[in-house]
């Protein structure tokens, strides 16, 4: 287990680091404001580069192609 969150670390960390690899956080930020001034706020928000993207894909294919997908990006990312 240790080896694989090692992994998580490192593929978060290369998202981050790299250029337009994830979300600017005005976009998050915007949303909680949204999300405050609601009167019956949702309990769940797609918001981010890829929230929409992986909803459709889980959706669609299910939870092992999910799960391939992910794991597939982290051991690339990973590493």
């Amino acid at each position: 287990y240790a080896q694989l969150a090692g992994k998580v670390v490192k593929a978060t960390k290369a998202s981050y680091e790299k250029p337009g690899g994830s979300s600017k956080p005005v976009v998050i930020s915007n949303t909680i404001q949204k999300i405050i001034k609601e009167r019956k706020p949702s309990t769940r928000y797609l918001v981010g580069k890829y929230a929409k993207p992986m909803a459709c894909l889980r959706r669609v294919f299910g939870d092992r192609v999910f799960d391939k997908v992910i794991l597939s990006t982290i051991n690339t990312l990973g590493k």
